[in-house]
């Protein structure tokens, strides 16, 4: 018992940062050690290393390292039940996928690509075998959580007026604006600018080109669009408010160290959707999930006492 013990805490040390090759897990037959799960999580640890440091960035790569093993885990779990069950994986499908990683990695060359697996330790054989696991827990998990997995128009509605709150969406609005600084090249014309503006609008200049010529604003040479924003400062907000899509305001709004022209390119009041088609299939696919995670945990659930697993990074 000390001696698991021991084990224990060295294994556990190890996936969380220590230096050395541990064993964390065992499933069935096949052995799950640091460097496999390193293996796992090293691209991702790279990306963190350049948003996050110190305690957090260690704390983050815990983390990581910890899903890594749980996926790990269920995998191997699936592969078991999967040969248990004495299913066959087609050769087609298996060399069909390897067709096409070969492409995507090194453009079709087979030669450079087992050049790249050997720079990773990799044979092509052990490539093969972790492919053909791989193929194997998808086609089992598809099976498994996706057959019969069918939502009625019932549960579509019965969904939506469950959650109305948590579908409502908020107004927003797209505007365009022409910013005039109150200290710059208008400076002591900003009343006869904007007259010159509408009287170009009226004569049917696109305000987009107006804003390339006139606005002093960041977004002035992508025609003073803002895109969506769903709030605007209020002065803005109180001037929205009176207009119409593709109207524009007809004086000049004075915020903080600028005056501005804003355009209504289009605005969408928010609130509660009405169910219609696009929703109704979003809502499905919602439940789809829900019912997938579902079935998948209780898979797992049943798999784990049916099969030996054995864990040594957990006290």
């Amino acid at each position: 018992m000390r001696v698991l013990c021991l084990l224990t805490l060295v294994c556990s040390c190890a996936l969380f940062g220590q230096q050395g090759e541990a064993l964390l897990a065992i499933v069935g037959d096949e052995v799950i050690t640091t460097a496999t799960v390193q293996q796992q999580t090293a691209l991702e640890e790279k990306q963190l290393a350049l948003t996050c440091q110190g305690a957090e960035l260690q704390q983050r790569i815990q983390e990581l390292r910890k899903q890594a093993l749980d996926n790990l885990i269920d995998k191997e779990l699936l592969f078991l039940e999967f040969q248990t069950l004495k299913a066959k994986l087609p050769p087609n499908i298996l060399q069909e996928r390897l067709n096409r990683i070969v492409l995507a990695r090194t453009n079709g060359d087979l030669v450079r690509f087992e050049e790249l697996l050997q720079n990773e330790g990799m044979t092509m054989t052990e490539f093969k075998k972790r492919l053909h696991k791989e193929i194997a827990v998808e086609l089992l998990v598809r099976d498994r959580l996706t057959r019969g997995n069918l939502v009625s128009d019932r549960d579509v509605i019965k969904y939506y007026l469950a959650h109305k709150e948590s579908l409502a969406q908020p107004p927003r609005y797209h505007i365009a604006v022409i910013q005039l600084r109150k200290d710059g090249k208008f400076a002591g014309k900003h009343e006869a600018t904007l007259q010159e503006i509408l009287h170009k609008l009226a004569e049917g200049v696109p305000f987009a080109e107006l804003a390339k010529q006139y606005s002093e604003g960041a977004n002035a040479e992508n025609g003073g669009d803002q895109g969506w924003m769903p709030a605007l400062v209020p002065k803005l907000q109180e001037e929205v408010d009176k207009m119409q899509s593709g109207q524009t305001s007809a004086h000049l709004i004075d915020i903080g160290s600028s005056y501005y022209i804003v355009q209504l390119i289009a605005h969408e009041k928010g609130g509660v959707p009405e169910l219609d088609a696009p929703l109704k299939e979003k809502i499905r696919e919602i439940l789809r999930k829900q019912e997938e995670k579902r079935r998948y945990d209780e898979y797992l659930r049943t798999l784990y006492m049916k099969y030996p697993v054995s864990r040594m990074d957990q006290k």
